[in-house]
């Protein structure tokens, strides 16, 4: 496949063309053949947040996740980024109670919550910070379930070094086929891990969620991680967020999860098909108007709804009266 040069999404202020943002993109079939390319597919980059969906699989497949009797809602939970709103941290609350854990065990820092009127409330009722807020605290959850579970040491599970980050790499080499146990790693803001990889990486190891060719206990997990976040899109990201909007939107046709700096990685279900996409200077503003691209390409929608798609990812800017 020859490649194409890179996605160009621009912004325009009037008639002319004020930004202009650069798209690398891998789509693959669900056996991770190309379907199509923009940019440099083989440049190696960080997913970040991007794959909470591959992380979450040992969490499911050890059978911690079963062991300790959590449900589609905590599944869901360690697949997000969330917003720490209320109805996110009432379930993770409950979680780490049930696990009897304190807030200090969770590698990640406190964070005050994106979402306007949560950290407004926190602020006025003076509520101190506290790491469960993390919007990846439902992630290293689920981390610390599988520690205890496989009876490991739960201090510094973040680590390259510990058998939950172990693991985790296993099984990103055994569904990409790139070896991540040697791979060059950098540590995500939330303590963890995140390793660099071609982009086309990124999309194999997705398009491996949908592969009926895997073994039918993998297919189990996978199915059991993906009936989690539909069932939840709110849980795995907030009432604010794209993703949830798209994926309302949707209605099970695209399954998406963003990361840091610009990274998307997604399903089509339907058309059996896997994608990733980076934002080459890392502004996430371009991602939803690259989504956009490819459900333009691949998931044929009905003219109605890509209309209405449309209007979300590619929306008017405004300046502070609303014109």
């Amino acid at each position: 496949m020859q490649l194409k040069a890179p996605w160009e999404v621009e912004v325009f202020r009037g008639s002319h063309r004020e930004s202009l943002h650069r798209v690398a993109l891998s789509v693959v079939d669900l056996d991770g053949h190309s379907v199509q390319g923009a940019g440099d597919v083989d440049y190696p980059v960080y997913p970040r947040s991007a794959i909470k969906f591959l992380q979450a699989i040992p969490f499911v497949e050890t059978g911690a996740f079963q062991s300790y009797q959590l449900g589609p809602k905590h599944l869901a939970l360690a697949c997000a980024s969330h917003q720490a709103e209320s109805f996110h941290l009432e379930i993770l609350s409950e979680w780490i109670f049930k696990l009897k854990l304190r807030d200090e065990d969770l590698a990640c820092g406190p964070q005050l919550s994106p979402h306007k009127p949560t950290a407004e409330a926190l602020i006025q009722q003076k509520k101190p910070l506290m790491r469960l807020m993390n919007n990846c605290s439902g992630k290293h959850l689920g981390m610390l379930t599988t520690a205890l579970f496989q009876r490991e040491p739960v201090k510094d599970y973040h680590l390259a070094s510990h058998p939950v980050q172990k693991r985790i790499a296993q099984v990103l080499k055994e569904l990409s086929g790139f070896d991540f146990t040697k791979a060059n790693y950098g540590i995500d803001g939330c303590g963890i891990p995140t390793y660099s990889a071609p982009l086309k990486t990124w999309s194999v190891a997705m398009a491996n969620l949908l592969n009926t060719k895997n073994s039918s206990e993998r297919q189990k997990v996978f199915a059991t991680i993906l009936e989690a976040v539909l069932q939840h899109p709110e849980l795995v990201s907030g009432s604010e967020q794209m993703d949830l909007k798209i994926q309302k939107l949707a209605r099970g046709k695209i399954i998406l999860k963003s990361g840091a700096e610009g990274f998307c990685c997604g399903l089509l279900p339907e058309k059996g098909l896997a994608f990733a996409l980076k934002v080459l200077d890392g502004n996430g503003r371009a991602v939803p108007a690259a989504i956009l691209g490819v459900l333009r390409d691949h998931a044929q929608l009905p003219e109605e709804l890509m209309d209405k798609m449309g209007r979300l990812l590619t929306p008017e800017i405004t300046n502070t009266r609303q014109e």
